[in-house]
């Protein structure tokens, strides 16, 4: 199965990246994923229209499209430029357990209104439970802000939350996911969460620079990206791709 993960989309009035968001669909559908998640960060300054156009530019999928919020983004206009969707749990909290043949695929909103960093504690009986229930199935879990420190101390100063609990209930949870992948960073990066492979999606937007040190900025050349993962019962892989 393959999952594609697109994230941090920023779009607004005075920029083109409802149109970058489209290379990358138009891309995708090369490959034809069997999901896809846009892990956050659809537009900003609560651009309804936006919204609008990243569900008419979405919809060029043949497969199904996930959505998670990010920190720009506000619920409520999220939830009524997307009034057809069913798949988000409750009236709060965006999260979505979505079965896919022998997998799970599983977004966990972390977001904060009015705060740039996530918190994944008040959600962990909610993602323990959703796991439990999966049964036989293999989870791939999604968030918006990342859950691992990326090295970008002004990034990761607003980093998720309560991600020491997170590990460790997934490392003792019996339905263990494949992997944890974020948004956020605008960098692709790899690590691990406990026992848990976890990654970071770069942006349909603009990159970070590699700021591993305050005082010293690098150039930044990286290319837009996304993630595809080749998930299978013996494990995942995930495949960088620069637009």
């Amino acid at each position: 199965m393959l999952v594609a993960q697109l994230s941090d989309v920023h779009a607004r009035t005075d920029n083109n990246n409802v149109d970058d968001l489209g290379r990358a669909i138009d891309w995708l559908r090369q490959i034809g994923p069997d999901i896809a998640v846009v892990s956050g960060d659809l537009v900003e300054d609560g651009w309804e229209d936006g919204y609008r156009e990243i569900d008419r530019i979405t919809r060029r999928l043949a497969c199904p499209c996930f959505l998670l919020p990010g920190n720009s983004d506000q619920r409520a206009l999220m939830r009524a430029a997307f009034n057809h969707v069913n798949y988000w749990t409750g009236p709060d909290a965006m999260h979505f357990a979505v079965p896919a043949g022998d997998f799970l695929i599983v977004g966990l909103d972390v977001t904060i209104d009015g705060d740039h960093h996530g918190d994944a504690r008040p959600h962990l009986s909610w993602l323990e439970k959703t796991l439990l229930e999966a049964a036989h199935r293999r989870a791939l879990l999604f968030t918006h802000q990342h859950v691992f420190p990326s090295g970008i101390e002004p990034l990761d100063e607003s980093a998720c939350r309560g991600t020491h609990d997170l590990a460790s209930m997934l490392d003792r949870s019996p339905v263990k996911p494949l992997a944890i992948s974020s948004g956020y960073v605008h960098r692709p990066m790899a690590s691990m969460l406990g026992t848990t492979p976890a990654y970071i999606c770069g942006s349909i937007c603009h990159q970070n620079p590699l700021l591993l040190a305050t005082d010293r900025e690098p150039m930044t050349t990286d290319a837009k990206s996304i993630l595809v993962f080749d998930v299978g019962i013996a494990g995942v892989v995930a495949h960088y791709v620069a637009l």
